[in-house]
């Protein structure tokens, strides 16, 4: 019921036995596709979208659910009231309940997207995860916004893991140098290997 939560207007099982969902019709392109189109984002131009994300995370993780595949195709900016940035987070397909043990994934098996899986996701099951790996997904996103490129990548999912939990992206700034040095700090901060050291 978040206005920045994409709405499940219905749900049921089809006559073949496949469960669905129906979900609310969103006109416009995601932050990946819009990346993609203009390039490096302006802190200013970012500073909405991540307000609108920011504040849907926070009302996700106060209901006790954690995201734990946000990355820029899952963040839809929809055409709404003349603005062309109206927020909604989608695909909860693998979002987590916090200390919930009716949440059973398969032995061995890592959840999420690679380029924008935090260091103890990566790890794979077993690790208990907590809100804190949003905020890391969430400052690898600011980094691909500001500086048009992704913090981790590799030429495999496995070599794209290594780097999520060993290796220290290039500092933003060294690619967009018009970037103040305040925000790299905070995108760094975000961005801790350590839980403990992030926001």
């Amino acid at each position: 019921g978040h206005e920045h939560i994409v709405d499940v207007v219905d749900f049921n099982v089809a006559s073949s036995g496949v469960p669905y969902m129906v979900l609310e019709l969103l006109e416009g392109e995601d932050l990946g596709t819009r990346i993609k189109r203009r390039g490096q984002m302006s802190p200013a131009e970012l500073r909405p979208i991540l307000d609108q994300v920011a504040d849907a995370l926070e009302a996700a993780h106060g209901r006790g659910v954690i995201h734990r595949d946000l990355k820029p195709q899952n963040i839809f900016l929809c055409r709404r009231g003349g603005r062309d940035d109206f927020v909604k987070i989608l695909d909860f397909g693998i979002s987590k309940i916090v200390h919930s043990p009716s949440v059973v994934t398969q032995a061995g098996t890592v959840f999420g997207t690679p380029n924008y899986m935090s260091p103890e996701q990566a790890q794979g099951p077993g690790v208990d995860l907590d809100p804190r790996t949003d905020v890391f997904t969430l400052g690898v996103v600011c980094y691909e916004a500001l500086t048009g490129q992704l913090a981790f990548d590799g030429s495999s999912a496995a070599a794209t893991l290594y780097k999520v939990c060993h290796t220290d992206p290039i500092p933003p700034r060294s690619i967009a140098p018009d970037l103040p040095p305040s925000i790299e700090a905070v995108v760094l901060r975000t961005m801790a290997k350590a839980v403990e050291d992030r926001w």
